[in-house]
Formats: structure tokens, sequence, C-alpha cells
């Protein structure tokens, strides 16, 4: 549902995807590969990762850059802890307006 922006006009709400990754580096690139087809104005992309082996956290980082905010939680926290920590992680992004 749209909002009312400034001026009148109309501003998507803000979203963030949280995304977990845990040792499953190829399935989290073509994830975020598919989240560039997206056409909605206003998400960020937060990459939680759940204490993989090797530095996946710091490939993807290398990989996607500033399109993507990843998170090396340093160790597997199971689905609803990583979820927790990308939750707690959101409210520090920015919010887009």
């Amino acid at each position: 549902m749209m909002k009312p922006g400034k001026a009148g006009s109309s501003v998507a709400p803000s979203v963030v995807i949280v995304i977990l990754n845990w040792n499953g580096f190829e399935d989290t690139v073509r994830c975020l590969e598919s989240l560039r087809a997206l056409d909605y104005p206003n998400f960020d992309v937060l990459v939680i990762d759940n204490g993989s082996d090797g530095d996946e956290a710091g490939r993807l980082t290398e990989r996607f850059g500033d399109a993507v905010h990843v998170i090396a939680n340093g160790y597997n926290a199971g689905f609803a802890g990583g979820c927790n920590v990308g939750r707690l992680h959101s409210w520090s992004l920015p919010l887009k307006i």
C-alpha cells in the first residue's frame, strides 16, 4: 500500500529483505542476482552469514559491494536466530523516505 509522501507524492514503504546464508555461497549469489530484477524502488538487502566455513561473508561483500549489507554472525544461530540477527540489524539501517 502506498502512503502519501512529500508534496502529495506517493512513497513506497521502506523494506528490508533479510537473507540467511550458511555454507551456501552459490545459492546466495543466485538469490542476490535475482533481486536485481525487482522494480520495487525502496528496499535494502541484508545478508546474515550464519557462521559459514571459510570467508563467505567477505566474498559476498567483495562481490556485491554496497548493494547489500553483509553481517558475519560468527556462529550458526539456526534459522530463527539468524532471522532475529537480521531483524535487529535492520533497525540500524538508515530509513529511506
